[in-house]
């Protein structure tokens, strides 16, 4: 008998499966009933929550750009002359009676340049540089740049504003004068408390329906922006609403809208309703414990997963029945090709008899010839495996041959065959290390070709390359020492490190450089110096005498004070060398 026939005879044996499904039907559809109904209840209370914040978003921009506009406020920040104590009064007096009407924690002036020059509450953002380190990241600072980069009024969400020592948000509106020039840009510090009102109304909730207002923390996670009715000190703990589910919290900070089920912060079974607020980039969720909202559902549902149970427990026992004709040769069959893998290539499998399954008895054949026909290729394959062992090794000799060619060019200016930047990041801390051990001076000289630009203006770039090639020459013919290293930075920009016993020696090399460069008589009409080629040093020194055990390397310092040092030379009268003053130590 086939495999099919007896499949299908199987299947006549479990006739009772439709009664089954009929009943699990009807009682999905009665669940998803119910849950529907709560869905669209729960999300259109999501929806009027959500009109409420954004009726209260667009209220406080629309105060923001009318406060804006008033004269006085445009004249301070303008930086008008004519300011006296009454006006200052004045604007005192309006921006305190502002943020108190309003119900809004400060109110921040702040020029273009960055410079908060007015404030409320006077706290330690008065006179803070908003473009600074120290400010740019925080929530002023952020509100500040993009209300001046997008030139438009803009609402940052809320988070912690450490000069208040509370979360805050910031509606940030540009300030123009009558000519229409941006003279800087005002920031109103808003109050959180009106979130928490709306997270802690119940209205058209049931026992377990909750209002979640989530927002992404400086670090991207998701947090509460609101109390929580079963955390209520979720804001000042930090909370996370984070997992590893697309939770209903996560959905509406993608910026979607609707309803469905899902998993609370609690890992509580839900559902939900959600809507997304763009103008304070958070996310409202109207939820619902699954539990409630099935509670109509349990009593039927147990007897129904009793129902199942049993029919489970019959069809589990008719299919024992069953498949205990078919396991003993499908573990014959397993256990062939265990050994077979394992290169036992000589094995065979029992063929079952053609009357207890013809695709069994098919199978095992199958599968006896080919692991005849693997036997008797394996000794080929063998073969041929030396062969190419051979032939590996050869190639990987041809491969590590040209890799190491390839390594030595990747470190090589191909223009000027002098090394390059990468070659300095790897060997300069080697030659930092050998004077450090050795208690030498390790010599560090930057050079840049003056007035580079006009010279390639004037005469062209193949010939400013060809002058930059002549130079590199000069420096090679003068830094020909085992420890001598001659690179090119980019561009015009070259460097020299160099192992020397004093500083007198480091002097007397720049000096012969700066000459010899000179005595090359490259014309160069368009300079200011001198009516030949010239070149600027920085030099800078480690001194390996103070090294007493082994120590980080400071090439990076080694490289700032160089160039510090090159920057003095160009605006001293270029066509000369500048030792800086400090010398990096241990």
């Amino acid at each position: 008998m086939t495999m099919r026939k007896q499949l299908l005879g199987w299947f006549l044996l479990v006739g009772l499966l439709p009664l089954l499904l009929l009943a699990v039907g009807l009682q999905w559809h009665l669940e998803r009933t119910l849950v529907a109904e709560n869905e669209i209840q729960l999300y259109s209370v999501a929806r009027e929550k959500g009109r409420l914040v954004r009726e209260r978003a667009l209220a406080v921009k629309g105060q923001a750009e009318q406060a804006a506009a008033l004269p006085m406020l445009v004249r301070l920040l303008a930086g008008s002359q004519d300011q006296d104590d009454q006006q200052l009064s004045m604007i005192a007096e309006f921006s305190h009676r502002f943020t108190m009407m309003n119900n809004h924690y400060d109110m921040l002036l702040v020029n273009t340049a960055g410079k908060v020059i007015f404030t409320v509450m006077g706290e330690s953002d008065y006179g803070a540089d908003l473009t600074s380190d120290n400010w740019k990241n925080t929530a002023a600072g952020v509100a500040f740049d993009q209300a001046k980069s997008l030139m438009t009024t803009v609402i940052t969400p809320f988070r912690w504003y450490e000069p208040s020592q509370r979360r805050a948000a910031f509606v940030a509106t540009p300030v123009w004068d009558k000519a229409g020039m941006l003279v800087g840009v005002m920031l109103v510090q808003l109050n959180d408390n009106w979130l928490a009102s709306i997270a802690a109304s119940q209205i058209g909730l049931s026992a377990t329906g909750e209002i979640v207002l989530v927002q992404q923390n400086a670090s991207g996670k998701l947090v509460a922006a609101a109390p929580l009715r079963f955390y209520p000190s979720a804001v000042q703990d930090a909370f996370l609403l984070e997992d590893h589910q697309d939770t209903p919290s996560k959905r509406a900070m993608r910026g979607d809208e609707g309803w469905g089920e899902g998993v609370d912060y609690r890992g509580v079974p839900v559902v939900a309703g959600w809507v997304h607020i763009p103008a304070l980039q958070i996310g409202l969720v109207v939820k619902q414990d699954s539990q409630e909202v099935f509670a109509p559902l349990i009593a039927q549902r147990y007897v129904i997963l009793g129902s199942i149970t049993l029919l489970l427990v019959i069809v589990a026992l008719l299919m024992l029945w069953v498949t205990r004709r078919f396991v003993a040769p499908i573990q014959r069959i397993a256990s062939l090709t265990t050994e077979l893998s394992a290169g036992r290539w000589y094995m065979r499998i029992p063929q079952t008899d053609r009357n207890t399954s013809l695709e069994l008895h098919q199978l095992e054949h199958g599968i006896n010839r080919l692991a005849q026909t693997i036997e008797s290729q394996m000794d080929t394959l063998q073969q041929q495996a030396s062969e190419l062992k051979v032939y590996g090794s050869d190639l990987e000799a041809l491969v590590a041959e040209r890799t190491q060619a390839l390594a030595r060019l990747s470190e090589i200016d191909p223009m000027t065959g002098l090394f390059n930047r990468r070659h300095y990041m790897s060997e300069a801390p080697k030659l930092w290390r050998q004077a450090a051990r050795n208690q030498q001076k390790l010599l560090f000289i930057l050079l840049d070709v003056d007035k580079f630009k006009e010279y390639n203006d004037t005469q062209g770039h193949q010939a400013g390359d060809e002058a930059l090639i002549r130079v590199a020459q000069v420096l090679q013919q003068h830094c020909q020492r085992s420890n001598d290293m001659v690179l090119r930075m980019g561009g015009e920009e070259m460097a020299i490190l160099s192992l020397i016993h004093s500083e007198e020696e480091g002097l007397v090399l720049a000096e012969r450089l700066l000459s010899a460069v000179q005595m090359c008589n490259i014309a160069h009409p368009a300079s200011d110096v001198l009516p030949v080629l010239t070149v600027s040093m920085g030099l800078a020194l480690f001194d390996g005498d103070t090294c007493r055990a082994p120590t980080e390397t400071k090439v990076d310092k080694l490289y700032a004070l160089a160039d510090a040092a090159l920057y003095q030379a160009k605006n001293t009268g270029r066509n000369r060398a500048v030792l800086a003053r400090e010398t990096v130590a241990c």
